[in-house]
């Protein structure tokens, strides 16, 4: 069912080859980048800085049940420094 009439030929003959290009800045960096395992994840890496993150959060009050009170009690001790 195919029509190869439809199709136009804009060069006869064998391609030529063409000359290789040289290797950018990116690709280079890039190479030696992977090369050294810098672009591997890091899931323990994540794992501990979550984990940090939740315990700073809750040790600071920032739990469901004490949203209301968190700031309240923020802003009355600095009321009180400040007099």
């Amino acid at each position: 069912m195919s029509n190869d009439s439809n199709f136009t030929v804009l060069a006869d003959g064998p391609r030529r080859p063409r000359a290789p290009r040289p290797p950018s800045d990116y690709s280079q960096v890039l190479a030696s980048a992977q090369s050294l395992g810098l672009m591997r994840r890091a899931y323990g890496y994540y794992a501990v800085r979550i984990t940090m993150l939740a315990v700073a959060l809750a040790g600071c009050g920032w739990r469901s049940p004490s949203w209301g009170t968190a700031g309240t009690r923020w802003r009355s001790q600095q009321r009180s420094a400040s007099c």
